[in-house]
């Protein structure tokens, strides 16, 4: 009997998707690819790490949501691939395609018609300047502009929203 070992593929969503990148750079001789969903980024020393640690050898794609400003949070995201989804479509199903003999690695290689998928580098995605520019979020930058304008501001950037974030500031309950 010949025994195989496979190696691990982490998968992470919001938070968890930054601990899976933390984890990768960790484990990278054990991990075979990193999958990450509206997560944010990590610090440049960790993605650096990674780098050192051979984990360009790693298959690493990073799901953005447009307009998630979550994935405006962190320095730099893992070396990789960067998919930006935008939904068009404001009103979906939400049983739409949970068609149980779909998989959810086939719904994400062939997304449904209202969603556009756009891949970006990673270097773009992790640049201080980062931001989303659809139709949808300047809106609600506009309309959050109106309550707190100090704070609409530094959802401009990733830069802007790191410096919001190390101050110290948290996203009101209203979001949640």
């Amino acid at each position: 009997m010949q025994i195989t070992q496979q190696k691990s593929v982490i998968v992470g969503h919001a938070l968890g998707g930054a601990i899976a990148q933390i984890v990768a750079t960790e484990l990278s001789d054990w991990i075979g690819e990193v999958v990450t969903f509206s997560s944010p980024g990590t610090s440049r020393e960790i993605v650096t790490k990674f780098l050192q640690h051979g984990g360009a050898k790693l298959t690493v794609t990073h799901y953005i949501i447009d307009g998630d400003i979550i994935s405006l949070a962190g320095e730099a995201f893992l070396a990789g691939k960067a998919i930006v989804q935008c939904l068009h479509e404001r009103f979906i199903n939400p049983l739409h395609n949970l068609d149980k003999r779909q998989t959810f690695w086939r719904l994400l290689s062939n997304p449904p018609l209202d969603i556009t998928q756009t891949e970006i580098s990673v270097q773009a995605l992790s640049h201080p300047t980062f931001t989303f520019f659809s139709t949808d979020y300047l809106k609600f930058l506009a309309g959050y502009y109106e309550i707190e304008p100090e704070v609409a501001l530094c959802l401009t950037s990733r830069d802007k929203f790191e410096a919001l974030r190390r101050s110290g500031f948290s996203l009101p309950k209203i979001w949640f």
